[in-house]
């Protein structure tokens, strides 16, 4: 690795919606940091949108998938990909993303120098449909014991473990700006990488399309005694839903089930959840949806 300007490689999934994608490496061509590689991965957008990424300078590769491979297919698929360059880190961007800060790769790749223990790191992520400052929005998860982690996924439980949501939202550590926050997860809109850490120990787990990937991310990193680590000296807004069509007014059932089933795969795969506790938690969050729409 060359310490002075480690080698990056950005991965940007693409989903419909690639104006975005186009706008976004705009802006990665305007930041200060000079060994970037940029790789788009399309996960099987309409024609139409899969064109406009034709708008791309000739430097970005793209990758074109048959079928929406999903969060964490997708992601690997950029990530593994042989493009004759070898990074040293590799930058998960949502393609929905406004990147103000100039030095924002920069102060990414100099937080990971810092900290040899961190095998992940997060940006503060500036979520514009949350109606509060920055550094009142949450960031980061802790990964705690299965019965909690079983608690905080069922919607149901939440009015009655508020001080355990606090805990689990790393409220007790705001405001995250400016300084370094060591963490159990990332934030999946916008994290870095260590590329050695994903060669010894594989990319994104594929058992989940969306939600949860952060969780089990930083779950692995924990397992390999490494950490994860929050990065308050830089930030980048969020649209969110863009790809997703999801928005805070409306119950969108689809989103609503991969939630519960992507945290029912952590549970089963990494907490041993049982067939007659995994029905349950099916059975408590299908109770939930049907709660949200009426409410709504």
């Amino acid at each position: 690795m060359n310490n002075n300007n480690p080698a990056v490689r950005v991965v940007i999934l693409n989903y419909n919606e690639s104006s975005y994608t186009v706008d976004l490496v705009k802006q990665l061509e305007k930041q200060s940091y000079p060994s970037l590689e940029i790789v788009v991965v399309d996960n099987a957008s309409r024609q139409e949108e899969k064109q406009l990424l034709n708008l791309l300078p000739d430097h970005v590769i793209t990758l074109f998938s048959e079928e929406n491979l999903g969060y964490a297919r997708g992601n690997n698929k950029g990530i593994i990909a042989k493009t004759g360059k070898t990074p040293d880190y590799h930058l998960i961007l949502n393609n929905d993303l406004i990147m103000e800060d100039v030095d924002f790769v920069k102060k990414l790749v100099k937080g990971m120098l810092l900290h040899p223990r961190v095998a992940a790191s997060s940006p503060l992520v500036d979520t514009v449909a949350v109606d509060q400052p920055l550094e009142d929005q949450i960031q980061v998860r802790r990964i705690l014991s299965a019965d909690q982690m079983f608690k905080l996924a069922v919607p149901l439980f939440t009015p009655f473990i508020k001080n355990l949501t606090h805990y689990f939202l790393y409220r007790d550590q705001m405001p995250f700006v400016n300084k370094y926050t060591v963490c159990d997860s990332i934030n999946g809109a916008a994290f870095m990488i260590d590329a050695a850490f994903v060669q010894v120990y594989g990319g994104l787990d594929e058992g989940t399309f969306l939600y949860y990937e952060e969780i089990i991310l930083g779950r692995k990193i924990l397992e390999a005694k490494k950490t994860c680590m929050l990065n308050g000296y830089t930030s980048v807004k969020h649209l969110q839903g863009i790809s997703t069509g999801s928005n805070s007014k409306t119950v969108n059932r689809k989103m609503e089930v991969y939630k519960y089933q992507s945290a029912l795969y952590y549970l089963k795969k990494y907490e041993n959840l049982g067939v007659f506790r995994s029905a349950v938690f099916v059975t408590l969050n299908e109770i939930s949806i049907l709660l949200k729409k009426i409410i709504k």
